[in-house]
């Protein structure tokens, strides 16, 4: 191996670059597996007695080291082809038989690569793939024990080295677009995603990279490069409709009824929805938010407070959400100082004031942040506000709730009046231009925060505000949202309806719909919000004790957008009780939204009143599949609604299914190794578990609806009737919708002509019993008193006594094993 001196191997590069003809392209699949090839040669070597110990030594360096190029060439797409093979790793080999691999090395190398000719952003990212194959091949082709070294030596800077820098420095375009002031503060990926705009344009103008980079200075680097997306979603809407609305009328062709054709509308829509839904994400990258690295913390300039909201019920929840905020901070020191944490303490409604312990909760949450202040030496408030007497339902409640505790938020660190009182913390610091909204049980992952703040400082994000709405830019960024993997296999329940729980660090990004296709991604609650912002479209928009879901409409209005790359996690309810209470408030809120469907609404983008709209179609999804199959059990001539409601009913599960295909076996056994129900068998019994809980959540999000429409239009009362997650896995009482499942169940066994009817009548009986066995298995939470389980199985005895003794030879179609209960004094259990 002839040593090339560093400073020659710029112009080594540059002839190199310019004496390889390009013939065409390979995917990244076929340089993967030539990889192999090359990796298998190395371990035949290893095990040759005639090849130099470097061989023996360093096998496991050339698996490891290409185990990484090959999964990094695999999911890089088409490459140049030149006579040799990809001219990426051509050019990769002459540099590694120029002499030892530095990072030094590398970027004089890539420097003279890229006088020649412009070296395409989804090949400059895979720069260390392809000199790692560069290297493994020279190894295949046999070295005596000299560059056998130098080789092996090499490998192992490449596993050490971050070559970020020397890709960047050797970059032309990099070093233009320098010029701009805001571009070096950008992240890495973000500064990637604006040479990759200017070569984009430059391919479709017919110029250079080059070129497009300079007309981007000259016109405005973030709108030329970073243009806001201004589809209004008609051609979504429309689709939707006419593609429901022709499965519907196949239905009533196939039957020849008019009458299944309307009962399959409802649970055609939601299939309609979700198919649509996930093609199109398979077809539409996700959409990745320019941010700013904010390499020496978040800045005054950028000063953002934590918001906790939580609702103090009793003294240990207090001191517990109090010590949440330690956690917060040790998780994002990254940020400094200029991140500070406050808990939005509220107590519960009562009918006298002041609230029955009260002043204990908050003065057990104070003791908490006061300690934290003196440990570490400030940052840290406890927030609350007096209740206001609520006329219409007779209590004292906080006013408007978490929106309204954010909303007097937004006005304190804006320096204007407020109704919050700072308990403990320095109040002349509490001043800041971002507010971080998180709930009691949010966990706040290691370099969120910094990703969300540096999001929303970047300007291609500054919301621009126009008649009191967002009309570019985002005025709130919000996260992925998982589920706490405590909560996700606290009980079998949580394990069917909980979905796979924990974060996946290393999973790619995520899209959303909305936001990759409309740069509109809503509002989930949790996000960085713009305080100024807020206030200006929001501070006297909503009518007093009127929204419940209050989310949706600020999303609406603040043009949220979605950050899949960025994860944090919430608990979810661990049983069927819980889940359907929360069922019920999501229900109610999205209900209470209407009226801005209409009038209300004028100002909002029609994408936007389709979410509001869709919202209240997906919360009768359930109640239209649930009546199109018991009417399809009851009167065979409708069994074609009752085939199309049992397929669109599994909708998500085949949606999930679908997905799970695309994720490769090895990578799925990998990144799953807990409990949680996942591939075509998970989603399956996600399916079943519907099925037989169909009645329950079909009966709530009816009566949730209807709830919802008789307060707005008669009793204005209790519309903000809310609990909390703890408060709701807590609850003992057994919801009247789920007694009403039984009826419903019985009619079916007696009335149905056919064994299936009977059958799925049987199942539904038995639900509520699935519901508590599904509750215990696992973790401590127990909803219901042992009163209403002793009735429960009482009920399940005389309903299994009754069947035992009126079965005949021609009932078939009893599920003899599918519970066996114990003599009356007994407990069920399951077979």
């Amino acid at each position: 191996m002839e040593t090339i001196r560093t400073e020659r191997l710029a112009g080594w590069g540059e002839e190199a670059a310019r004496s390889i003809p390009i013939t065409g392209t390979v995917s990244g699949k076929k340089t993967a597996q030539e990889l192999s090839a090359a990796m298998a040669q190395v371990g035949v070597l290893a095990r040759d007695d005639n090849s130099p110990a470097w061989y023996g030594d360093n096998e496991y360096l050339v698996r490891r080291e290409g185990a990484i190029a090959r999964e990094a060439l695999r999911a890089g797409g088409r490459l140049r082809r030149g006579p040799e093979g990809p001219v990426l790793v051509t050019l990769c080999r002459c540099l590694a038989e120029a002499g030892p691999l530095t990072e030094e090395r590398i970027g004089e190398f890539l420097t003279g690569v890229r006088r020649s000719e412009e070296l395409p952003e989804s090949e400059a990212v895979l720069i260390g793939a392809a000199l790692r194959m560069a290297v493994i091949q020279l190894l295949a082709e046999g070295a005596d024990a000299g560059t056998a070294g130098i080789l092996f030596t090499g490998l192992r800077t490449l596993a050490e080295t971050d070559l970020t820098d020397a890709l960047e420095q050797s970059d032309p375009l990099d070093e233009l677009l320098r010029r701009d002031p805001v571009y070096p503060q950008m992240d890495e990926g973000t500064r990637a995603m604006y040479r990759r705009a200017c070569q984009k344009l430059a391919k479709a103008h017919g110029t250079t990279a080059y070129k497009e980079g300079q007309t981007a200075l000259e016109a405005g680097l973030h709108d030329y490069l970073n243009p806001a997306v201004t589809r209004s979603g008609a051609v979504y809407i429309a689709a939707h409709a006419l593609i429901t609305a022709a499965l519907a009328l196949g239905i009533g062709w196939i039957s020849g009824r008019t009458g299944a054709a309307l009962l399959a509308l409802l649970p055609l829509s939601e299939f309609t929805g979700s198919v649509m839904d996930t093609l199109l994400l398979r077809f539409v990258k996700p959409r990745r938010l320019p941010r700013l690295e904010l390499r020496e913390g978040v800045g005054a300039h950028g000063r953002t407070v934590c918001a906790v909201s939580a609702l103090l019920t009793d003294k240990e929840g207090a001191a517990a959400a109090a010590r949440r905020l330690e956690e917060y901070r040790l998780a994002n020191r990254d940020c400094g100082s200029d991140l500070l944490f406050a808990l939005l303490a509220d107590l519960p409604d009562s009918r006298v004031y002041p609230c029955p312990g009260g002043r204990e909760r908050l003065n057990a949450a104070k003791e908490v942040v006061d300690g934290l202040n003196e440990r570490y030496g400030g940052g840290f408030y406890l927030l609350t506000r007096d209740p206001e007497w609520n006329e219409a339902d007779h209590v004292y409640a906080p006013r408007e709730r978490k929106r309204g505790a954010i909303l007097e938020l937004c006005r304190l660190v804006l320096g204007r009046r407020s109704a919050l009182r700072c308990l403990a913390g320095d109040p002349s610091r509490l001043h800041a231009r971002y507010v971080l909204c998180l709930d009691g049980d949010t966990r706040l992952v290691p370099g969120s925060a910094r990703a969300l703040i540096g999001a929303a400082m970047h300007p291609a994000n500054a919301p621009v505000v126009k008649n009191g709405v967002v009309v570019r830019g985002h005025g709130v960024i919000h996260p992925r949202m998982s589920v706490e993997l405590e909560s996700a296999l606290a009980t079998d329940f949580a394990r069917l309806y909980a979905g796979q729980g924990g974060t996946d660090p290393y999973g790619a990004p995520t899209g959303e719909l909305f936001s990759d296709l409309y740069g509109r991604g809503g509002f989930a609650g949790k996000g960085i919000l713009d305080a100024a912002v807020y206030l200006e479209c929001l501070e006297d928009r909503f009518p007093d004790r009127t929204v419940l879901s209050h989310d949706a409409l600020e999303g609406a209005y603040l043009r949220g957008a979605y950050m899949g790359d960025v994860e944090l996690t919430d608990s979810a309810p661990v049983t069927a009780f819980s889940w359907f209470r929360r069922l019920s408030r999501w229900t109610r809120g999205d209900w209470q939204n209407l009226p801005w469907l209409f009038r209300r609404g004028r100002d909002l983008a029609p994408i936007d009143r389709w979410r509001l709209f869709d919202s209240l179609r997906r919360s009768l999804a359930a109640p239209g599949g649930f009546l199109a199959l018991f009417l399809a059990l009851l009167i065979p001539s409708l069994s074609a609604a009752g085939a199309a409601a049992l397929v669109c009913l599994g909708a998500d599960a085949i949606r999930a299914a679908f997905s799970d295909l695309f994720l490769p076996a090895r990578d799925a056994r990998l990144r799953c190794r807990s409990g949680v129900l996942r591939g075509l068998g998970g989603a399956f019994t996600r399916f079943l578990a519907r099925l037989i809980l169909l009645p329950w959540e079909a009966l709530t999000c009816l009566g949730a609806a209807a709830t919802a429409l008789w307060r707005m239009a008669v009793t204005r009362k209790n519309m903000l009737q809310w609990t909390t997650a703890a408060q709701a896995d807590r609850s003992g009482a057994v919801p009247l919708s789920l007694w009403l499942v039984l009826p419903l169940g019985a009619a079916l066994v007696l009335l149905a002509p056919g064994p299936a009817g009977k059958a799925a009548g049987f199942v539904w009986i038995l639900s509520p019993f699935f519901a508590v066995l599904t509750a215990q298995k696992h973790g401590p939470h127990n909803d219901l008193t042992d009163g209403d389980r002793t009735f429960l199985l009482d009920c399940a005895r005389a309903i299994w006594t009754y069947f035992q003794q009126n079965s005949t030879r021609d009932n078939h179609w009893l599920p003899p094993d599918t519970v066996q209960l114990q003599p009356p004094n007994g407990a069920a259990r399951r077979t």
